[in-house]
């Protein structure tokens, strides 16, 4: 197997699955490959056809074995920089850098090669969270109730569910289980989850006009599905879809567009949460047993047991696995190396590895996909190695098991277990609790809360809202019936939804969210909690809240956004529907009301943990529903750190720190500059919390500052001061302070040594000094900077 470290830097912006592919690692085992490919999408074109729409691309395809990937380019470059190389560009999205494309295996290095590209991985294919019937939802979140008190159907409203496909829907159709208006915008993907979602929606809101698209091939062709319903009017839209390799410490480019959808247009997005509670790890990372020459396996267990320290998988014949892993870095600047193995159990017998390279441009993304192609069961350890240098993380790992694949409890965290576009604050979350126990979650529906470490450190408390699954469907096309799990939950949300919003078209998409919030039942630990949310819907409970259309409140505005953990700041809330109000909670903490005129509420903040909190308004009418417009930081105050060491090596630009002040290795070292020209500079640029390095060029007096302690292009770049003359200089001038974080923020100065002036900016960028004065006698002096005080 050829080593990471020694792959070229093209070949290290391939995942290890096409390195695979090209041949980069002979010595893996033929039957290990094979297992590995089982993750990849192929498709195989005639070589040298004059036949076929791919004549104007024949130039691009040499073996005829087309892959399917995802390219992400630089920002700064345009996706059409490939479109030379690879056969079919089938998405592309300028915004998110990305293109979604068909390339033969034998030009994956030439399109890698290509000056712009960051890095090439394979697509994954969605998880769905899987009349002559009537689901037994519709009693038990008493949308019938509602129909016959009332006689809300839906009417009015447009409701697009997005899932697998709908192959068999005129089956339902002739059986009476729905309407013959269906309309289907695209159903390409094939299955029949679908259609038994439209099923359970119809039996609920009968009136309600009904649209279906699948949910794509990938993330791209995701996010123009939901688009394309809300073109078409849609304004309730559901899901089930879950995209592996999104971000888990972030939002990525589902959850950002959804987000994008919502704050600009009056919808309501309701998403199942998945069900993944039983199939999830979360922890930081601690060191095992097994560690040798600076490499160390994850610890599971954190110490406590020995004897079990992994993840395990039980792979019986014909089954398949496929683990994901990611830990808090930032996708694309990850400079922090983890590895992702599955072993035969208890043994060195590989069966599958991800090995991809993260040097500071990379993402903190490793997945590997398996089968067992042979006729025995086999026991599988999943296993996490960081390599030498690598700083601890907080490490997730989802499995998804299929075919008959089970996993181990052994080591298994069900908490936070919630990602993508589940994860958005504005997104309707839905748990599943069984209709025949209706007070009772399922034991795989996912949990909360939902760890945010970028662009700030938050909590986010997910799920919302409960809705009941193992329900009656027709089965068209064979589908499973009784429905289960959170697919069969989440549509019946959209119901209950559409059936009071289209009854009361004048409420916003926040005062509908919020009505069925506060009149849900109860479950779990009281008010909102990471198992049930706010609990399980009541449609007849939400109806007669807002019979009267009293007007449930909505925030707009809170400011200041942040503030010290202490409290006490006073904090101006905006929006509607003050008037009578009872309560203001920062989270679950109730403040002091100071001064309240309807539209806006003067309250004094309570004791906060560092993070981010919703601030909710209650009144008679409820309480508001949250959103990123009422989000306030708790800051912590600043608290000391430690200095230690490193040392600069003039003769090859290396830096090498560490983490102790103590002889022995660099916990770090990298190489950064030019080191005949260039001087080294240390500070914390942007406030992070933590020093970071950066170069002053002293033939150009230009600084080249970086946000992480490794290899890479600059963050920041500029050109300041008379490099003849000026002596490069770093401090926090005004003592100015990142609001998230609360750490000093460090920017540059010269000192100008021809005639001892000092100029001092308060920005890491080019133009004119902030402060400047002369001090001391430039002929003999050398300057200094300290926090002296």
């Amino acid at each position: 197997m050829k080593e990471k470290n020694n792959l070229t830097d093209n070949e290290k912006k391939l995942s290890t699955a096409l390195l695979l592919e090209t041949g980069k690692f002979p010595n893996v085992t033929v039957q290990t490959q094979q297992a590995i490919e089982s993750g990849l999408i192929f498709k195989n074109i005639p070589t040298g056809t004059t036949s076929t729409t791919l004549t104007s691309v024949s130039n691009k395809i040499s073996t005829g074995t087309l892959v399917y990937v995802y390219v992400y380019v630089q920002p700064g470059y345009s996706t059409h920089i490939i479109d030379s190389l690879v056969a079919e560009v089938t998405d592309r999205d300028e915004a998110t850098h990305l293109a979604v494309a068909w390339v033969d295996t034998n030009k994956l290095d030439t399109v890698a090669a290509v000056e712009g590209v960051r890095l090439i991985r394979e697509v994954i294919p969605p998880v769905v969270n899987i009349g002559s019937v009537t689901t037994q939802g519709d009693t038990i979140l008493k949308t019938a109730n509602v129909r016959s008190t009332y006689g809300y159907s839906g009417a009015g409203m447009k409701i697009g569910i997005i899932s697998d496909g709908v192959d068999h829907l005129s089956s339902s159709v002739a059986s009476g289980d729905l309407p013959s208006n269906v309309h289907v915008l695209s159903n390409t993907v094939g299955g029949d989850e679908g259609t038994a979602m439209l099923e359970i929606v119809h039996d609920m809101v009968p009136n309600a006009t009904l649209y279906f698209h699948d949910d794509g091939s990938n993330i791209v062709a995701f996010d123009a599905a939901i688009d394309d319903l809300r073109s078409n009017g849609c304004t309730v839209i559901c899901d089930d879809v879950s995209w592996p390799t999104e971000p888990f410490f972030e939002d990525g480019t589902v959850a950002s567009h959804v987000n994008s959808v919502l704050s600009s247009n009056q919808v309501i997005y309701i998403s199942a949460t998945g069900n993944l509670a039983a199939n999830h790890y979360q922890g930081t990372f601690y060191n095992s047993t097994y560690c040798s020459g600076g490499y160390c396996f994850n610890d599971f267990s954190s110490g406590t047991n020995h004897n079990d320290e992994g993840l395990y998988v039980n792979l019986p014949a014909g089954s398949s696995v496929t683990v994901v892993l990611e830990w808090n870095d930032k996708f694309g600047q990850s400079g922090n190396d983890y590895n992702l193995y599955l072993f035969k159990h208890n043994t060195a017998n590989l069966l599958a590895f991800s090995d991809n390279t993260q040097s500071g441009t990379g993402d903190p993304l490793e997945y590997l996909s398996y089968t067992n192609t042979g006729s025995t069961p086999i026991a599988g350890d999943i296993d996490v190695q960081k390599s030498p240098g690598a700083a601890v993380k907080t490490l997730g790992v989802y499995i998804y098991p299929s075919n008959g694949a089970v996993v181990s409890p052994y080591n298994i965290v069900a908490a936070g277990s919630i990602f993508g576009q589940q994860a958005v604050p504005d997104v309707i979350a839905v748990a599943a609790v069984n209709q025949g126990t209706p007070s009772t979650i399922e034991p795989y529906s996912s949990r909360g809360p939902v760890a945010i470490s970028y662009p700030s450190a938050a909590s986010r408390s997910k799920p919302d809202i409960s809705g009941v699954d193992c329900v009656s469907v027709t089965g068209a096309g064979g589908f499973e019936n009784p429905f289960c799990g959170t697919s069969a939950a989440a549509p019946h949300i959209a119901a209950v939804v559409a059936q009071i919003w289209g009854a009361h078209p004048t409420l916003t998409s926040a005062q509908v969210r919020s009505a069925l919030y506060t009149s849900a039942v109860d479950l779990g630990t009281a008010g909102k909690d990471t198992t049930f949310g706010y609990g399980r819907a009541d449609a007849l409970a939400m109806a007669n809240l807002t019979a009267g259309e009293s007007g449930l409140p909505t925030v707009t505005s809170v400011s200041p956004t942040s503030g010290p953990t202490a409290g006490g700041t006073s904090v101006t809330i905006t929006g509607t529907g003050f008037t009578g109000a009872t309560a203001v909670d920062f989270g679950t903490t109730a403040a002091t009301i100071t001064a309240n005129t309807g539209t806006s509420i003067t309250a004094t903040s309570p004791a906060g943990s560092a993070g981010t909190v919703d601030v909710t308004v209650t009144t008679p009418g409820g309480t508001s529903a949250t959103s990123t417009a009422d989000q306030y930081t708790y800051i912590a105050a600043p608290t000391g750190s430690t200095t230690t060491v490193g040392i600069y090596r003039s003769t090859t630009g290396a830096f090498y720190l560490k983490n102790s002040n103590a002889a022995g290795n660099a916990d770090m070292s990298f190489i950064y500059g030019n080191p005949s020209t260039d001087k080294p500079l240390v500070g914390d640029w942007i406030g992070q919390g933590k020093d970071t390095v950066g170069i002053y060029r002293s033939t150009t007096g230009a600084f080249y500052l970086k946000n992480s302690n490794a290899a890479g292009n600059a963050d920041m770049s500029f050109v300041y001061g008379n490099p003849s003359t000026d002596i490069p200089l770093v401090g926090d001038w005004t003592g100015q302070t990142n609001s998230t974080t609360g750490a000093p923020i460090d920017t540059v100065g010269i000192y100008r040594r021809t005639t001892g002036a000092f100029y001092l900016k308060n920005s890491n960028a080019a133009g004119n000094a902030d402060m400047s004065f002369i001090y001391g006698n430039a002929a003999t002096d050398t300057p200094l900077v300290g926090d002296w005080i």
